[in-house]
């Protein structure tokens, strides 16, 4: 697939859910929205540790992952971010 179509079809999807969450935060409370965007994310990656083998995943892809995690601390809430960090090693947004 041509990466110029994979990143546009990743824009529109990102601006897709942006504008989904803020009608939905509209209407619920923080908490709330944070729960259930939080319920989602683990129903979509409840799959992964069973698909993936960890073993393949190289050296150089480990530490660019953990970087990338350690970075997102400083971002946000840094609470939410370092318990992303230190227990799933994967940086997903739920902004």
């Amino acid at each position: 697939m041509n990466w110029f179509l994979l990143a546009s079809c990743s824009a529109l999807l990102s601006a897709t859910a942006a504008i989904i969450q803020k009608k939905v935060l509209f209407r619920l409370t923080a908490l709330e929205f944070s729960f259930l965007v939080s319920s989602v994310i683990l129903i979509f990656s409840l799959f992964v540790p069973f698909s993936v083998d960890v073993t393949s995943i190289s050296f150089t892809t480990l530490i660019i992952l953990i970087g990338k995690s350690i970075l997102g601390v400083f971002e946000g809430n840094p609470m939410l971010s370092l318990i992303d960090c230190i227990f799933g090693l994967i940086p997903l947004k739920c902004r």
